[in-house]
């Protein structure tokens, strides 16, 4: 039986259903289903009111294409819509199919019963690979020019960058917003689906112009959204293909289509939806013949994905060669020559600023001594001992290189002398109260002797600097080691 929500000109629909073999009652009463037409409400959002507080299947009337793009946002799986300039052709199609379909519960809000586990991506909730294409290659059988199937592909753009920048949980993260996205905003679709690890698919009974209108409503959703991950906001697109079937392509032609046009949008600049029609219509201008601008595009996207991913492996490879070689690789300090690099810059970033800037030199007391009575390797043990006690012992803004041999020394911005003073006096107490243990099971504890300077307006340069923290270091020695002296 047929609800009819003041539908007009039904006649070709009754007609139709009856050629089909159902019993349609003349006063359009019973409950089985329910044909709802726009044009007799006041407007869109109070047809989708009445629509939404129906439990019964539905077939919605349209009139325009603007108002398939949004009914279709709001479509429980299983409804259906029809253009009312197309109800005599189309109508009798589209409403047998609605009461033919399996079976579904429609829940509040309009989402569909629960699949069963095995159909299910676990990280969206979405239909896997395996269940959306049962689905589909099940609805191409009854596809035909009365009741077109369309298949959009979608492809985040780009997405590697956000797992290697933000890591994979922000990365799945922004997988399930974007499958939340899509069930809202695509809940007239027959089937969406993740089928790969950014690719999603969209399945719906229309034609190419209404998938089109669908897809590209669903990209601006996307782009527009305002995704975080990780605390951090991140932009995200999708580049999209859609094709369509009317009985002329397999399961497998209609995948191979909309994948074809999903690369072609991205060879064509991302964020953006192609159809086979569009495909089509730019080849026939520019004379190319479809297999290669498939094939050219694809080695386009492919090789702007491998010049990508080389260069960010390049990056990442030069900025730990360049980690590597600014550092000890015995102590883990940085090195003599990123001291000076570097110490040249805080120097005139003080002098600039007006700004304290402190040292701290660090000779270890009698180490020939150390290598002489326990040999070299307990003396690199006890090198990686002080160097510890200095990383330890210093703050955030801090950092600490190795000067030369058993010479070390602290850098400290924004830090006064008797601020310096204090620190390396509590430096000098945790080297002393320390033991190193020798190789041979020796146990011996070390001193240092430490100068202490802050950076002068009479210093000219930073070799001046340098100079007069070094001198301090020399008294300290002088006056009998394991001292600070500023």
């Amino acid at each position: 039986m047929v609800r009819w929500e003041s539908i007009e000109d039904k006649a070709s629909v009754v007609e139709g259903l009856q050629s089909r073999g159902y019993v349609v009652s003349p006063d359009g009463g019973g409950t089985e289903v329910s044909v709802l037409d726009v044009r007799s409400f006041h407007n869109i959002k109070s047809a989708m009111a009445s629509y939404h507080e129906s439990a019964l299947p539905s077939l919605i009337v349209v009139e325009s294409h603007e108002q398939e793009t949004s009914v279709l946002s709001q479509l429980s799986p299983g409804d259906d819509l029809c253009l009312a300039a197309m109800l005599d052709v189309q109508g009798a199609v589209r409403l047998t199919r609605v009461l033919e379909r399996d079976a579904v519960p429609r829940l509040e809000g309009g989402q569909a019963g629960a699949a069963p586990a095995s159909f299910l991506d676990p990280l969206t909730g979405l239909e896997n690979r395996h269940a959306f294409y049962l689905h589909l290659f099940d609805n191409i059988r009854e596809c035909g020019p009365e009741a077109p199937l369309s298949l959009v592909m979608l492809d985040l753009d780009h997405f590697k960058k956000v797992n290697d920048q933000l890591g994979h949980a922000a990365g799945d993260h922004i997988l399930s917003s974007v499958g939340e996205t899509l069930r809202r905003v695509g809940r007239g679709a027959s089937g969406i689906a993740r089928v790969g690890g950014n690719v999603f698919a969209v399945a719906l009974r229309s034609d190419q112009t209404q998938a089109t209108r669908l897809a590209d409503f669903i990209r601006s959703e996307i782009a527009e959204q305002p995704f975080t991950a990780a605390e951090t906001p991140v932009s995200v697109t999708v580049s999209m293909g859609v094709a369509t079937s009317v009985g002329n392509f397999s399961g497998e032609e209609l995948m191979a289509e909309s994948d074809k046009c999903l690369y072609a949008a991205k060879a064509a600049g991302r964020n953006r939806v192609v159809s086979s029609d569009g495909f089509a219509k730019g080849n026939d201008e520019t004379a190319t013949d479809p297999v290669v601008e498939d094939f050219e595009n694809r080695v386009r996207v492919l090789t702007e994905r491998l010049i990508r991913n080389v260069a960010d492996r390049g990056k990442s490879m030069a900025a730990h060669l360049r980690e590597e070689a600014d550092h000890d690789g015995l102590t883990g300090l940085y090195i003599r020559r990123y001291f000076d690099r570097r110490m040249g810059r805080e120097f005139q970033k003080s002098l600039r600023d007006a700004r304290a800037l402190s040292l701290i030199f660090l000779d270890i007391d009698h180490f020939g001594q150390v290598n002489k009575t326990h040999g070299f390797p307990t003396g690199d043990r006890a090198l990686r001992y002080v160097a510890g006690v200095l990383k330890d012992s210093v703050r955030v803004i801090d950092w600490v290189a190795r000067y030369g041999g058993e010479e070390l020394c602290v850098v400290l911005p924004d830090t006064t002398l008797d601020e310096a003073v204090f620190i390396a006096e509590r430096i000098r107490a945790r080297i002393e109260s320390g033991i190193v243990t020798a190789y041979d099971g020796t146990q011996f504890s070390l001193t240092a002797s430490l100068g202490v300077g802050i950076r002068q307006d009479s210093d000219a340069a930073v070799v001046d600097f340098v100079q007069r923290v070094s001198d301090k270091t020399r008294e300290a020695k002088a006056a009998g080691r394991n001292v600070v002296r500023s």
